[in-house]
């Protein structure tokens, strides 16, 4: 229930709608075909990568995310805690 009154706020919904527009063009722009999907969870709020090319920004060691996570943070917009890759969809 993303509206219920007792859950903590976990981030601004401002910033996160902001954050995730940024990347969905940052990578349109970067050729991926891939975009971000929003998911609010218990203890966090998750960024997550989906499309055919979500896979190809976690290869080599993540390198791609890292510089996303890095022009994020030099924006001011978020501070991304972790990667963690998604189960392969089958």
């Amino acid at each position: 229930m993303p509206n219920d009154p007792r859950r903590p706020v976990l981030a601004d919904p401002y910033a996160v709608d902001r954050a995730r527009v940024f990347l969905d063009e940052t990578v349109g722009r970067m050729g991926f075909d891939a975009r971000i999907v929003v998911h609010d969870r218990e203890t966090e709020t998750v960024l997550e990568f989906v499309g055919v090319d979500a896979p190809k920004l976690a290869a080599r060691k993540g390198a791609a995310l890292d510089a996303l996570q890095l022009l994020l943070e030099r924006r001011g917009q978020a501070k991304l805690t972790r990667y963690t890759p998604a189960p392969k969809r089958r």
